[in-house]
C-alpha cells in the first residue's frame, strides 16, 4: 500500500495502478497487496481508502479477503469491516480475548451497526476443555465456523522456519480446508477436486 498512497489519498487511484501494486504469490491465480510498511502513516488512513481499495479489486478479482488485523480502532480496520458483507473473527478460549471482544463490540461494532450475528468465530489454538462449543457462541453472539488445533511446538517451529502448518496435522489440515470451503461456497466457487491435496486445494481453488 506504501506505492498507492499518494494516488488513494488523493483519490486518484485506478484499477492499472492496484494492478501493478499486486505481486504474485506462488500460484498464477493469486495476488497480495501488503499493508502500510511505516507505522507512523497508519494514521492517515480512512475507512473510504479501503473502501476505494475493495471496489477496484472487486472489478478484477473472484475473492478478496482482507487480513484486517485486531487493531479495531485503526481506518483500515473499520474500512475492512464496513467493506465486507462476510467477517471472521479469529479468536482462542482466553478470557482476556473475549472481554476485548465484548469491549469492541459496545464501543465498535454497535455504533458502525456491525451485528455480531453476521461475523462468524475460527477458534485458533482450541484445546479441549469444559467450554462448550454453544457456550462460546452465546458469550460472542456468533457461530463457530472452525477450531484450530493448538499443536504445541509444532506452531513456534513453522513460525521460526516460515513453513505452512499445513500437512503436518490432519485436524488442523481439516479445519482450514473448512474455512476454505466455506468462503469458497459463498462466492459460488467451488474447491478443486476431493483427491487433490491440501495445499494443491487452496493454491488452486479459483478457477
Amino acid at each position: 500500500m506504501d506505492h498507492l498512497k499518494f494516488r488513494l489519498f488523493n483519490d486518484i487511484l485506478d484499477s492499472e495502478e492496484f494492478k501493478k501494486a499486486a505481486y504474485k504469490g506462488k500460484y498464477d491465480n493469486l495476488f497480495f497487496v501488503q499493508g502500510p510498511s511505516i507505522i507512523s502513516d497508519l494514521r492517515y488512513y480512512q475507512p473510504r481508502h479501503v473502501e476505494t481499495i475493495v471496489r477496484l479489486a472487486a472489478a478484477d478479482y473472484d475473492i478478496i479477503l482482507i487480513d484486517a488485523g485486531s487493531n479495531v480502532e485503526r481506518g483500515l480496520c473499520i474500512g475492512a469491516l464496513r467493506s465486507s458483507p462476510y467477517r471472521y473473527a479469529v479468536t482462542t478460549q482466553q478470557a482476556h480475548v473475549k472481554d476485548r471482544f465484548l469491549r469492541l463490540a459496545d464501543q465498535i461494532f454497535l455504533p458502525m451497526q456491525i451485528d455480531r450475528d453476521t461475523m462468524q468465530l475460527i477458534v485458533n489454538k482450541h484445546v479441549p476443555s469444559n467450554i462448550r462449543d454453544k457456550q462460546i457462541e452465546e458469550v460472542y453472539g456468533a457461530k463457530i465456523l472452525a477450531e484450530i488445533p493448538h499443536l504445541d511446538f509444532k506452531g513456534w517451529q513453522a513460525e521460526v522456519e516460515t513453513k505452512t502448518l499445513l500437512g503436518q496435522e490432519p485436524r488442523y489440515d481439516a479445519a482450514v480446508a473448512a474455512i476454505a470451503k466455506t468462503i469458497t461456497e459463498r462466492q459460488e466457487i467451488p474447491l478443486e477436486a476431493e483427491s487433490m491435496g491440501i495445499r494443491a486445494k487452496l493454491g488452486r481453488w479459483m478457477r
